[in-house]
């Protein structure tokens, strides 16, 4: 599978197994084994990051499983290396010396204390240290509970390994954790992902039939979980989860344009045709890949005569967040408007006034003419999760049908 970033941006990259050694007029080209300090019990979080010189500058590309995200905008001077993510508002910056890189990762959309050490190593390819060779012992499909008692949630675990680490992601009923990568040793597994906005570690051991760890996110968040095998797991309907305060409820909202302008969708051109209506954010990887994925099938919706709006609620003001979302439109290639429609602190179902609660972002209401809702899809499996990605892909474009066919009765 491609990652978020290398659909948009079409630079080759291969994960080196074997890098030459650096020239010296060159320090950067090649393969770094990354870790970012989570600062959570010792919790240490591992990464490859691949650098490449072109006829220019350099350019790079976050390596995790099967994804490469690439990073194009990578500047060094005077040793010193910004790797500003193309997608969110996040940026690591290091000194490079010799072999070594030491630094931090930061995270601008969460404040300006959210700063993690960060440290590489030159020509390392092997993302955690097993004592032995890793095995198939975390292959399958398994069903999980993370955290506790009324605040745990249910997931699904697919993992499979190849010759060189396990591969797979956890799925929860809103979204993914995206391609993890690690490995599985004797009773111990480690798995890791990082994307530029979240950076995920799971730890823990198989006890019988039962997986028991850890999942730490970032620097703010951990949380327990087990998990056992079973081949027949599901979750919930995504289609199921969202709810209307009333049956006659109608999409309408105010958002802002990003010229600062104030959009009222049932006074706008947009009231009048079929609308998929996506509620995101910036800082939300899982948005990245159904916003992909919507530009993807673009030309299709409107030949089909429906049209796209995104409605982004942020961590940030407008002034500074509609910077974020400009270089995300750009970047992921994104052909529909992305709108501005408040802080995240905010309760987003009370601003939107049609849903009981928004649980998950992202959330893709189906949009009759006249406002009235069709449909509604909670959260969003990307292409980490394989099949469940594959098969999502096929119904949204089935419903999409649907939606353009009742637009016309």
């Amino acid at each position: 599978m491609k990652s978020i970033l290398t659909i948009a941006v079409a630079i080759p990259f291969i994960l080196l197994g074997g890098c030459s050694k650096q020239e010296k007029e060159d320090q950067l080209s090649g393969l770094w084994r990354c870790e970012i300090n989570l600062q959570q019990d010792s919790a240490v979080l591992p990464f490859f990051l691949e650098i490449i010189k072109t006829d220019s500058n350099y350019v790079a590309a976050i390596h995790n499983g099967d994804e490469a995200i690439v990073q194009p905008n990578l500047t060094f001077v005077n040793d010193t290396l910004r790797i500003p993510s193309p997608v969110f508002h996040t940026e690591i910056v290091a000194h490079v010396k010799g072999n070594e890189m030491t630094g931090y990762w930061q995270d601008y959309s969460r404040g300006d204390d959210y700063i993690l050490p960060f440290k590489a190593k030159y020509n390392l390819n092997q993302r955690f240290s097993f004592k032995k060779l890793v095995n198939d012992g975390m292959d399958g499909k398994w069903a999980a509970r993370f955290g506790e008692d009324s605040n745990s949630y249910p997931a699904i675990g697919l993992f499979k390994t190849d010759e060189h680490s396990t591969k797979g992601t956890f799925i929860t009923e809103t979204g993914d954790y995206r391609f993890l990568e690690g490995g599985f040793d004797g009773t111990e597994f480690k798995y890791s992902a990082f994307d530029g906005s979240h950076a995920f570690l799971f730890t823990g051991i198989l006890a019988g039939d039962t997986l028991k760890g850890t999942f730490y996110s970032g620097k703010h968040h951990h949380e327990n979980f087990s998990a056992w095998r079973d081949s027949l797991v599901v979750l919930q309907d995504p289609y199921t989860m969202t709810q209307l305060t009333s049956v006659n409820n109608r999409m309408n909202f105010n958002a802002l344009l990003m010229d600062g302008k104030e959009l009222n969708y049932a006074t706008s051109e947009y009231f009048k045709k079929p609308m998929l209506i996506q509620i995101m954010g910036s800082w939300c990887p899982n948005c990245m890949d159904e916003s992909v994925y919507l530009s993807s099938v673009y030309d299709s919706l409107k030949s089909m005569g429906i049209g796209v709006l995104a409605i982004s609620f942020e961590r940030e003001d407008f002034e500074t967040a509609k910077q974020t979302l400009d270089k995300l439109s750009k970047n992921l290639k994104i052909p529909y408007p992305v709108l501005y429609g408040g802080h995240t602190g905010s309760d987003v179902a009370d601003k939107l006034g049609f849903i009981k609660k928004l649980n998950s972002f992202p959330t893709l209401f189906y949009v009759l003419p006249e406002g009235k809702i069709f449909r509604i899809h909670t959260g969003f499996y990307g292409p980490g999760t394989g099949n469940y990605f594959e098969k999502q892909s096929v119904e949204m474009l089935d419903d999409f049908r649907n939606l353009a066919a009742l637009a016309k009765q």
